[in-house]
């Protein structure tokens, strides 16, 4: 299937990128992929890809960021969110609350054009035909021999001229092999790559004319530290709103701790009140008690 590239994509322009109007509205706590969000608006509005996967959404950051591109845009592009939505030994187990999630922001604003299938990568393939996948973004199990079976099982499914997209290229901890196989990768295939936002690799499937010629503006791009820039600016902007609702959520927390304070301080005086009351009583028990000592009659009884 051939992609349709956007026809000035040689003398694009800066000024010209969608990039500069996204504004992300889908963000998680999960901040690995808010810097990339802007190449992801600007590589779907490029390409304009029929189809689009994504194998390993987890909250979804950055698979929402293409399907509110594809919105906003009208691009018309089928998207696939792939995942089991059970996690590894790398990301950990997964509460069944983030699938849940995923699946009603899902349903609520992207269901005329997005899918998500709940299922392994390898059980998925036979979901789509060879050279179907116009663009897909690769984010699963990050051991070396997880990425290259992803990506080696999936290929067939790309099209001709189309874009794979690998995260975490930079980086180099723990059991992390997505590194070693992109150094593989840059050496057989037109490549551009972020070193922001632990890294994202571009790789083309073909060497034809428009991918060169998007390759060299991307890379362009990258150069000018545009991406890098906008996507500090997303990722600060995300961060302050998450702090925002930590705030917020703090402050409630403080207000209804106050209420409870108030409620403990009112209970407490009405106790107090009772005690000085009863304390009132018993002074003037024993004031009466005094009367009746020094009566006469009385002395004789209490003397007993």
């Amino acid at each position: 299937m051939a992609i349709v590239m956007h026809e000035k994509v040689k003398n694009y322009k800066i000024n010209d990128l969608a990039s500069l109007s996204f504004r992300p509205i889908y963000n998680s706590k999960v901040k690995s992929w808010h810097e990339h969000k802007p190449f992801a608006c600007d590589i779907l509005n490029l390409i304009k890809p029929k189809i689009f996967v994504e194998l390993g959404t987890h909250y979804g950051d950055s698979y929402f960021s293409f399907c509110q591109t594809n919105r906003e845009l009208e691009l018309g592009v089928k998207c696939y969110a792939i995942d089991n939505w059970k996690g590894d030994s790398q990301s950990g187990l997964y509460e069944e609350e983030i699938y849940q999630k995923v699946s009603i922001y899902n349903r609520e604003n992207y269901r005329n054009f997005s899918e998500l299938i709940r299922s392994d990568f390898d059980d998925a393939i036979d979901c789509f035909e060879n050279s179907s996948v116009d663009l897909i973004h690769i984010d699963g199990h990050h051991t070396f021999q997880s990425i290259e079976n992803d990506f080696n099982n999936w290929l067939p499914k790309v099209s001709e001229d189309g874009i794979i997209l690998l995260h975490d290229i930079m980086v180099r901890s723990n059991d992390f092999g997505v590194w070693k196989f992109w150094e593989i990768i840059k050496k057989n295939y037109l490549t551009c790559s972020f070193l922001h936002g632990h890294g994202l690799g571009v790789i083309f499937k073909s060497n034809k004319k428009q991918n060169i010629e998007l390759s060299e503006f991307i890379e362009s791009l990258i150069k000018c530290k545009y991406y890098e820039s906008l996507g500090e600016k997303v990722y600060l902007e995300t961060r302050n709103d998450i702090l925002k609702e930590e705030v917020t959520s703090l402050l409630n927390s403080i207000q209804n701790h106050s209420k409870e304070t108030e409620k403990i301080r009112l209970e407490y005086q009405k106790l107090k009140k009772i005690k000085e009351n009863n304390e009132k009583e018993m002074l003037l028990l024993k004031k009466e008690l005094d009367k009746y000592k020094k009566n006469k009659i009385l002395k004789l009884f209490f003397k007993k």
